[in-house]
């Protein structure tokens, strides 16, 4: 592991720690991915929203522009059920971007992988 990318688990740590521990934040339950780069690390967490259906949030850290997120929903053996990309509405300008999603095939766990990435760069949008 390079001396960056644990320096920058150390800090992820340490404000998640700090988040929980102020009753707010962000705190990913599921499973964390990183891509076959290493360039895109992915963290969900399921919930509910107001109305009881299920929602999951996440956020994918590093990398740069506007992510789209392969969402795979999970049974209880780790399986994927189901697919459904989500595009992430937001640039990675501040190394990170979060989304909410209500999935199309709940589970019981969700995965989450950058699937591609739109350019900010060139004047692309």
């Amino acid at each position: 592991m390079s001396t960056r990318r644990a320096l920058l688990a150390g800090v992820v740590a340490f404000l998640t720690a700090g988040c929980a521990a102020a009753g707010g934040g962000f705190t990913a339950t599921g499973p964390s991915t990183i891509t076959p780069s290493g360039a895109y690390r992915v963290e969900t967490q399921p919930g509910a929203d107001k109305e009881g259906r299920p929602v999951v949030s996440g956020v994918v850290y590093d990398g740069g522009g506007r992510p789209r997120v392969l969402l795979e929903s999970l049974d209880a053996a780790g399986k994927p059920i189901a697919q459904q990309l989500i595009y992430v509405d937001q640039d990675m300008s501040a190394g990170h971007a979060y989304f909410q999603v209500r999935p199309n095939t709940p589970g019981l766990s969700y995965r989450g992988t950058v699937q591609s990435v739109q350019s900010l760069y060139n004047g692309a949008p």
